[in-house]
């Protein structure tokens, strides 16, 4: 279970990407497989939030998914691993760029 404590107005982001990914784009994908994975017992995609504890006015929540492809971050992390994925694609392309006219 990942605990996070999150004050008024603070978000947590639960990502699907990563699975939405795989299952659009990925060639040969065994879906039933991949939906075994990412399914708890009852067959549901889900994530169980739970209140672990509250303190004055920061509340404690527990994650808990039946899959380790449902990625859940605070917002701020989420953001700054975006603006490194988008920094790292533009490094990339201008790296592609420059070769491709040499």
């Amino acid at each position: 279970m990942l605990v996070l404590s999150r004050q008024k107005d603070e978000d947590v982001d639960i990502i699907l990407n990563d699975v939405v990914n795989e299952l659009t784009t990925k060639e040969g994908t065994d879906l039933d497989n991949l939906l075994k994975e990412l399914t708890d017992d009852d067959g549901d995609i889900k994530v169980t939030v739970t209140v672990v504890d509250v303190r004055g006015d920061k509340v404690r929540l527990g994650f808990t998914t039946a899959s380790k492809k449902i990625i859940i971050h605070r917002r701020e992390v989420w953001l700054t691993i975006k603006r490194e994925k988008a920094t790292k694609t533009q490094a990339e392309q201008t790296e592609s760029a420059s070769v491709n006219k040499g």
